[in-house]
């Protein structure tokens, strides 16, 4: 629980009249002086009961996104207490990208309200999302508690990714290696073929990052060995 800028710069005025008065000795100053005063403490004390008590819950679509995508997260708070809730303003913060803060009407007891807002899911890596912060004010914003509320999701953003066509049918039995055609090669070595789901035995060296992470499953680049001239 703390005071707001406006609530010590209502504070210091009401200090400053006072010292006014007390070298004038005008009585509107004392009012004055007394008034902002008792105001901050007046508000200081009913923020004092009324710290939020909710439960917040969040809902992220889609599951699987990608660099550059859109992500969507909606936002459930339940109040918990037996009071009605007033003037709580909920922030949900996302690492490295920002954050969302919305408004809360009343709320009464055990009553719900939702709010969502979207993401823009760039540059790919891992970020975590809350938990929430839930600011509860007097009307006149002059004093302010904050609570932490429901518990951190994870966002994956993986990397950007193209779709790949035109890869001819796999032929042969080697579930690893495959000859489509005899071809000549002086050079030896092994030709990109196509792509299959993980089996395994695969070497861990052949997966394909970028389809994997499309896919969410873990894929292999098969090869072709070129027949060698003779």
């Amino acid at each position: 629980m703390m005071l707001t800028e406006r609530g010590w710069a209502g504070l210091g005025a009401g200090v400053a009249l006072g010292l006014l008065w007390m070298g004038l000795g005008e009585l509107e100053l004392l009012t004055s002086a007394l008034a902002l005063i008792a105001g901050v403490v007046i508000a200081f004390v009913l923020v004092s009961f009324s710290s939020p008590k909710a439960a917040v819950t969040r809902q992220l679509r889609p599951n699987l996104v990608h660099e550059g995508d859109q992500a969507s997260v909606s936002v459930e708070v339940v109040n918990l207490s037996r009071r009605s809730m007033r003037n709580v303003v909920l922030e949900d913060t996302v690492s490295n990208l920002g954050s969302a803060r919305f408004a809360l009407g009343k709320l009464r007891p055990g009553q719900r309200a939702t709010a969502s807002y979207q993401i823009l899911c760039r540059p790919r890596g891992v970020y975590v999302i809350g938990p929430a912060v839930l600011t509860a004010a007097d009307p006149l914003r002059l004093a302010s508690t904050r609570s932490t509320s429901g518990e951190g999701d994870r966002l994956i953003v993986y990397p950007a990714v193209e779709d790949l066509e035109g890869f001819p049918v796999v032929r042969g039995l080697d579930p690893s290696v495959q000859a489509a055609k005899p071809e000549f090669s002086h050079s030896g070595g092994e030709d990109f073929f196509t792509l299959r789901e993980y089996r395994i035995g695969d070497d861990l060296r052949r997966v394909h990052w970028p389809s994997t992470a499309k896919r969410d499953k873990l894929m292999i680049r098969q090869l072709e060995t070129p027949w060698q001239a003779r």
